[in-house]
């Protein structure tokens, strides 16, 4: 996974995806991970494992409260 300024492309051996940030319309923070609601039923689920330490977790964090509106976010 990458996050860019224009949103997340996300890359594994047999699909990339590339995602605006403005194509999602809300954004959940878990216990253990990121969900990021595509619409009412689909979203990209981004485990915190994978950031290397809790400095990118607040980063990434930040990001998601710049760019997407409808939020649920851990303070």
């Amino acid at each position: 996974m990458h996050v860019r300024e224009q949103g997340i492309e996300t890359v594994s051996d047999n699909i990339t995806g590339h995602y605006n940030w403005k194509g999602f319309v809300g954004a959940d923070e878990e216990l253990k991970h990121f969900v990021l609601w595509v619409n009412k039923v689909q979203a990209i689920c981004i485990p915190k494992r994978s950031f290397k330490d809790s400095e990118q977790v607040d980063k990434f964090r930040k990001i998601i409260a710049k760019n997407i509106d409808n939020r649920k976010l851990q303070a």
